[in-house]
């Protein structure tokens, strides 16, 4: 995820992080969104990433830790053993790249 500005939206920002989020936050001009992408239940919690998703579970703890000071313990983050498919796609690119460059080195 790149910044590409800053802004203070109080409301917005009381909403936690999930890596299994069920809603996104929009910006639309100066105002953000918070749009469900799952059906809600009356008293859930809303949540949104604050992270790139597409990243490995490893990456999204470094950059939460480093950017959020925090450890997540989401769903997805708790039960590693639990990867989702973009994951597993993720580690079958990074494996394949690192075979091309040791086959170039040789």
């Amino acid at each position: 995820i790149r910044t590409v500005g800053l802004a203070v939206y109080p409301v917005a920002a009381m909403v936690n992080h999930s890596c299994a989020p069920n809603a996104v936050a929009m910006f639309e001009g100066k105002l953000v969104r918070i749009k469900a992408v799952r059906p809600v239940k009356t008293d859930q919690e809303l949540s949104v990433s604050y992270v790139d998703l597409c990243a490995t579970r490893t990456e999204r703890q470094i950059d939460l830790k480093n950017r959020y000071g925090f450890v997540c313990r989401c769903i997805r983050c708790s039960n590693p053993w639990k990867k989702n498919e973009v994951e597993r796609v993720n580690e079958r690119v990074v494996k394949e790249e690192n075979k091309e460059e040791e086959e170039e080195e040789e």
